[in-house]
């Protein structure tokens, strides 16, 4: 295996034949890597709505991120890497606001009783109705529909994904999709989340239409908004960041602060493997103060070169 010397350097011989022996390979983009185990629900405290933050992106396994552009009292609108916008509340469980995509527009309605499982414990539930109505770009053809929503936290896990391990509620919903004007049912899914109050979001997305295949959405990656800071403060976080990737042992931690101590930033590695490709990974936590308070962000990041640790699209 071809890994840089910088990379070899900072583990000891015995600690590099451990690090070999437990190396697993996974598939970046695999369903099949995620691991759930029950936890007991006395283990987890009621969650609140998160709190997002303008310019952060959320990179998920099926090749998008989202990055947050703007944030006012319960209303976060967000772009995606296609150019798409859509407007979402601060529940990021609950249906959309409005939502682009390459052929249609979707604008979504919901009764009040949306937020009944806020905040977060295992037991309580939500029953509620959406309207949507959609028009097509390119013919502007106009059409509306009604969705039922059947919504538990049925169970508490500690689940394994792309971006780390996680404490989890396990929120299971049953939609059903009704026609506007007849009322006739003509569609079913299950929706399955599994939300990180860690985080503040969800790590894994399970949607499952009656009579189709399950498709699954896991997240890769949360990156903080740095871009408007000045050049050397900028570059000092990302500094710190990739140095722990490239240099530190899983579970060591660097740190940096600026000189009037109002920003600071640390990493942590916990996690190192090898994916499908050949490529090294590693989990990590990154924990970022830009004078608003501690926000923690997590993710995988895999090795192109020294000091060249990116996110992974797929």
């Amino acid at each position: 295996m071809d890994i840089k010397k910088g990379f070899l350097q900072t583990i000891a011989p015995l600690s590099m034949l451990l690090f070999l022996g437990a190396c697993q390979e996974i598939l970046i983009n695999s369903p099949a890597n995620f691991s759930g185990t029950p936890i007991s629900p006395d283990t987890m405290t009621p969650a609140p709505l998160p709190d997002y933050r303008m310019g952060d992106k959320y990179y998920y396994s099926n090749g998008s991120y989202h990055k947050i552009t703007k944030v006012s009292p319960n209303i976060v609108e967000w772009e995606s890497n296609a150019k798409r916008r859509s407007v979402t509340t601060a529940d990021p469980m609950a249906p959309e606001l409005y939502r682009e995509t390459r052929t249609r527009e979707y604008a979504k309605t919901s009764d009040p009783s949306v937020g009944d499982i806020w905040p977060l414990a295992v037991g309580k539930t939500s029953s509620f109705a959406t309207n949507v109505k959609y028009r097509s770009k390119d013919t502007s053809t106009e059409g509306e529909f009604r969705q039922l929503w059947d919504c538990a936290v049925d169970g508490a896990e500690r689940v394994r994904v792309l971006a780390g391990e996680f404490d989890t509620y396990r929120v299971s919903c049953q939609r059903t999709f009704r026609s506007h004007t007849s009322g006739k049912t003509y569609y079913k899914q299950k929706v399955v989340y599994h939300y990180a109050p860690e985080i503040g979001n969800y790590v894994r997305y399970q949607s499952t239409p009656r009579g189709k295949s399950t498709y699954v959405r896991e997240l890769i990656a949360i990156r903080p908004d740095i871009g408007f800071l000045d050049n050397k403060t900028a570059r000092n976080i990302r500094h710190t960041f990739q140095d722990v990737l490239e240099n530190k042992q899983n579970n060591q931690t660097a740190s940096w602060k600026s000189k009037n101590g109002k920003i600071r930033t640390s990493t942590t590695a916990t996690k190192t493997f090898q994916a499908a490709n050949g490529k090294f990974c590693r989990n990590y936590k990154q924990i970022v103060n830009q004078g608003d308070g501690d926000r923690l962000y997590v993710g995988v990041a895999c090795r192109e070169d020294k000091l060249k640790w990116l996110t992974p699209r797929r």
